[in-house]
């Protein structure tokens, strides 16, 4: 099974939920979504596929806290209103395994079996970074590796990012999150092509919550 051999390969997810949210009108993360909400819906499909996840909050998210600390464990960050890097790198803190997949606590659409697919991508690839791009036709895509500069369909997350570069990480600030690595790592980057819509698709507005794929 992905998540027995994601474990002995040490590889988890490191979930980005510690931002403000101000065009949704409330706390999207707890908006209700089915029968859930927003943030645990997307936990609950990272840890399907992770043993080792992390979900970064802003300090006063206690109760979110206790809410999804049962699935993940919880780093809280008092700078996340510098931006989404100071989060970046404070998931990043003391993190010790072989590839970290960032991902973002807004984005509940992405399916397991493409998470499963990006994920294990980890175990074979021979680049430092994998980024997962939407195309229609995955089996018919020429997306190469290591091409980012003409890559024109959506990109989106989890970005898998290999531990030679996490100290790199650490250094992130302002609201890039991780596109700086990227546009100064283009050269080792391993572009998945993927047919799931779900690995763009975040909550930015109430709106968005009907349009899962």
């Amino acid at each position: 099974m992905p998540y027995q051999t994601l474990k002995r390969a040490n590889v988890g997810a490191v979930i980005l939920g510690a931002g403000f949210g101000r065009r949704f009108g409330s706390d999207k993360r707890l908006a209700a979504l089915g029968n859930t909400t927003v943030a645990e819906q997307t936990i609950k499909r990272f840890s399907a596929v992770f043993a080792h996840l992390k979900v970064v909050l802003k300090t006063e998210d206690t109760a979110l806290g206790q809410l999804l600390g049962q699935q993940a464990e919880i780093v809280y960050t008092d700078q996340s209103y510098l931006g989404m890097g100071h989060s970046l790198a404070a998931g990043f803190t003391d993190l010790n395994w072989q590839w970290a997949f960032v991902g973002l606590l807004d984005m509940p659409f992405l399916q397991p079996t493409s998470l499963e697919q990006i994920a294990m991508r980890a175990l074979s690839t021979k680049y430092q970074i994998i980024r997962p791009v939407f195309t229609q036709n995955p089996s018919s895509a020429a997306v190469e590796p290591s091409v980012t500069t003409t890559i024109k369909s959506p990109q989106g997350h989890p970005i898998g990012i290999h531990s030679s570069l996490f100290g790199q990480v650490r250094k992130s600030g302002g609201d890039q999150g991780a596109k700086w690595l990227l546009k100064a790592n283009a050269n080792i980057v391993d572009n998945i092509p993927v047919s799931d819509a779900g690995i763009f698709m975040d909550i930015d507005q109430p709106k968005d919550l009907l349009q899962q794929p």
